[in-house]
This record gives structure tokens, C-alpha cells and sequence, in this order.
């Protein structure tokens, strides 16, 4: 009996230290799209149970979604998305992740549009593993289209993945 509690402990540490070295691996935090900042006076940012919307029949909304960063010393690593609902059908919702060195210069950027407009959430994938720098700051761009036929676009979540190493 002995034995065997000393095989599942030594069995269960080998799992709990494998988990946590996996966690390490990256960090997703999911944020709301509410958080997202309205930049200039174009659009209407309206909220709906946590999304931002854009209330405008007339403008299109420009929105900053702030990128918080726990892992300064890496970079944020592939599988970062936002979530939007497109229902313009003649424009898209766009969302670009960008990175800004301290002097403002841009130092990289992927641009990932809607694909077609409609009811279902999209999710906009960004691909590849940038921003590796401790000297930069992140942010997530997005601009929504006007209301079309009472439908309103919104950004619902989005997604940071951090490489923790």
C-alpha cells in the first residue's frame, strides 16, 4: 500500500509539473469587446451586453483595444483573434494588430478583415508570431461600418496570446 502511494504521488507531480510547464507555454487572456476605446469623434459607440457596437447609420467607428501585456520580455505569439459580428453588407469590419516602438514609430502590423457580412460571429485570426520586443506597445485597431438595415456591427471579444517561453 505504501508503495502504491508513493508511485501515485510521484505519478501526479509528473502531471501537475507537465500541466504548469504547458501553461507556461502561453498566456491567452479573452478581454470584452466593451473594452475597446472610441478614437475620434466618427461613429456612435454603443454597448450590448459586453460587445461594442456602432450605433451610426451614417459613420464608421474606430476603436482601440488595449493590449495588456504580463510577459514584457516576449512577444505576442500566434492564436491572438478578435471575435466580430459583421452585419453591414457593403462593409467590412477590419481589425489590425499593431506594435509601436516608445518613439512612435510603427514597428510591424497585420491587417485582418471580415469575410462577407451576416449573423454569425467571425472570428479574425491573426497569423503570424510578432511583436517580440520589450520596447513596443500593442494595441488592436478595429473600425465597424455603419448600422445597415437596423443591423449593427460589434466587436465581441478578442484574444492576446502571450509567449511566455
Amino acid at each position: 500500500m505504501r508503495r502504491f502511494n508513493n508511485l501515485t504521488r510521484v505519478l501526479v507531480s509528473a502531471a501537475v509539473f507537465a500541466t504548469a510547464s504547458s501553461a507556461l507555454a502561453s498566456d491567452g487572456t479573452i478581454y470584452p469587446g466593451e473594452m475597446c476605446i472610441q478614437v475620434g469623434t466618427l461613429g456612435v459607440k454603443g454597448i450590448y451586453l459586453g460587445s461594442t457596437r456602432n450605433d451610426s447609420t451614417t459613420q464608421t467607428l474606430t476603436l482601440d483595444c488595449p493590449v495588456v501585456r504580463q510577459q514584457t520580455e516576449r512577444g505576442i505569439d500566434k492564436g491572438s483573434w478578435v471575435r466580430v459580428l459583421d452585419r453591414n453588407t457593403t462593409k467590412q469590419v477590419e481589425c489590425i494588430l499593431y506594435a509601436f516602438n516608445f518613439e512612435g514609430v510603427q514597428t510591424s502590423s497585420e491587417l485582418k478583415p471580415s469575410q462577407g457580412f451576416g449573423s454569425q460571429v467571425q472570428k479574425l485570426q491573426f497569423d503570424t508570431a510578432v511583436f517580440a520586443d520589450t520596447t513596443t506597445h500593442q494595441f488592436v485597431r478595429c473600425t465597424l461600418p455603419p448600422v445597415d438595415n437596423g443591423q449593427y456591427s460589434h466587436i465581441a471579444t478578442y484574444k492576446i496570446e502571450e509567449n511566455n517561453g
